[in-house]
Parts: structure tokens; sequence; C-alpha cells
């Protein structure tokens, strides 16, 4: 990613014309050039009153080397079409892109194989230990209509 950088840590202040300014960008400190640690901690803050608890933080050394953030989705075309082609370079992460996804294919045909015989061979338990605990009883079930028979005809039914 491209890479910001103040001079000789100078600050300047620049006013500009509103209608010059093209896009917003994000730029972030270069933490892992710097060598910044969570080494640091602050006080947690609940309901806007100290909790007594403290949480653990970045603490970022004076560095002043920025990273230009050109994964924004927002503007990604402009922050391209303002810096120089090779600073915004696609990096192929794989250089015989084919050969590299037919490599990750086999590999998914494996584990999803395993993956497959696993969930069939928990099934099969699964159906096995549900038809041993299944009761065999000898009385059939009552339908419907013979309930509905039963409650009419007992004293204090529907029918008296």
């Amino acid at each position: 990613m491209p890479v910001l950088t103040r001079r000789l840590e100078e600050e300047s202040i620049v006013i500009i014309n509103a209608k010059h300014v093209l896009f917003h960008f994000n730029a972030q400190l270069d933490c892992q050039r710097a060598k910044c640690t969570a080494s640091g901690e602050h006080p947690v803050r609940q309901e806007r009153t100290l909790s007594g608890n403290t949480e653990k933080c970045i603490e970022h050394e004076s560095m002043q080397q920025f990273i230009l953030n050109t994964h924004t989705l927002h503007n990604a075309h402009l922050i391209r079409a303002a810096l120089p082609r090779n600073l915004t370079v696609p990096i192929p992460y794989a250089l015989d892109w084919t050969a590299h996804h037919q490599e990750l294919a086999q590999q998914l045909r494996v584990t999803q194989t395993i993956k497959r015989t696993a969930t069939a061979e928990k099934a099969a338990e699964k159906r096995k230990g549900l038809n041993e605990k299944q009761p065999t009883s000898s009385k059939r079930r009552r339908t419907g209509n013979e309930v509905r028979n039963e409650l009419e005809l007992e004293p204090g039914g529907p029918l008296e």
C-alpha cells in the first residue's frame, strides 16, 4: 500500500478552497514498521464514571510514516486515479492462479469427503440409537374420534 511520510517531522497547515478537494482518504499509522505494542492501559468508563477496571491499548511510537488505505470502498477509484499506477498495481498472491485453484480444489475434495463420511456415520449412529429407544408397546393408539366419543359418554361430559 502507498505510504505517506512527513518531511523531518514538520507540521504544516494548508488552507485550500473546498472545490479543490476531490475525495476523503484514510491514512493509518504504520504500526508494523513503528513497532507499536499493546502494552498500554487506560481506565474503563461506564456511564461516564470510572469503573475501576482497565483495558489494554496500543501505545503508538512516534514515527511519521502512514499507510494510505486503498481498500476503502466508497472512493477507491478516485484514490487510484490520483496515485501513480506503480503504487496501486494489484499484487497477485499466486503466479499461476489456475494451478493454485486446482490445488485448493483438490484439498477441498479430500476434506469434504472426510466431512461427509463423518456426518453419515454420525447420522447412522443416531438412527441406530433412536431405533433402540422406541418402545415396543402392544397397545394401539386411540384415534381422535374414539377420544371424542369417550368424552361425550362420561358423566358431566359435553352432552349433558
